[in-house]
């Protein structure tokens, strides 16, 4: 489940992303004591996507480009099944998505990441453009991704076992106030965010950083500061390097949540 560093976008509010490795965070805190209401809303908003549907972009022309990369590492199948399968329902263009594999072969493998990544989607993901990074851990890959691309570019970077998205819908803490994000949406929450970074001033946005709905609400999109979570984020891309996460991969959203909030205040 991802969260935003200066404003979460969702359908409605809230977006949770589901993945193989989610850590069920229960948080005691209320929405309530960390708004100062600048993030309320008058009435309940429609989805982003119905919006854009709407004709607030009339033309798909019009709608600003973006990136979706995706860092694999040693599971094309798992990458298959999960995040390629999320994406296709979503409707994302192949074209809009690079998965970026590590030089040389996983352990255990004779093939090259490359090879074994184009044999796997040579059939089911046809356009997909896939990318040779760097070695190291995923903090320079993700870097390594930033560095490739120009500043500016709105860059999201999802992990490669997401297995849905799934929106706040309705009041109340049961699970049935979620419901998965609907074929389409996805695309429309991305051009939503962008809006939204323009709009305030910010760089970067993120999911729920809570799985459990309880911690969601549907009246309001946050712009305070958080964690951005490291399976599902988007940014204007920068390469600033006091921006880059250096510490520990088990803590890169942290390490990337605080030093944006340090550079951007």
């Amino acid at each position: 489940a991802e969260v935003p560093l200066g404003f979460e976008d969702a359908r409605k509010r809230d977006v949770e992303a589901l993945t193989r490795t989610s850590v069920q965070v229960l948080e005691s805190r209320a929405f309530e004591d960390e708004e100062d209401g600048s993030g309320a809303l008058q009435e309940l908003p429609e989805l982003p996507h119905k919006l854009y549907e709407k004709g607030i972009r009339v033309s798909t022309k019009e709608r600003p480009p973006y990136i979706i990369a995706i860092p694999s590492f040693g599971s094309p199948e798992r990458l298959l099944n999960t995040t390629r399968a999320l994406l296709k329902r979503q409707r994302i263009q192949d074209t809009q998505v690079e998965v970026w594999v590590s030089p040389g072969t996983a352990p255990g493998q004779t093939s090259t990441e490359l090879q074994r990544y184009r044999k796997t989607f040579r059939q089911v993901w046809r356009h997909l453009q896939i990318r040779v990074g760097t070695t190291g851990s995923i903090l320079e890959q993700r870097w390594h991704i930033a560095k490739q691309h120009p500043e500016g570019t709105h860059l999201i970077i999802l992990d490669d076992d997401v297995e849905e998205l799934y929106a706040k819908v309705a009041w109340g803490p049961c699970d049935e106030s979620l419901k998965p994000l609907e074929p389409g949406g996805l695309e429309d929450l991305i051009h939503h965010a962008y809006d939204l970074m323009k709009k305030q001033g910010a760089f970067a946005w993120g999911l729920s950083s809570s799985p459990n709905p309880a911690n969601m609400a549907v009246d309001r999109i946050s712009r305070c500061s958080g964690l951005l979570g490291a399976a599902f984020y988007g940014c204007l891309n920068r390469h600033d390097e006091t921006l880059r996460s250096i510490h520990c991969s088990g803590l890169d959203d942290v390490e990337r949540s605080c030093r944006i909030f340090k550079h951007d205040g």
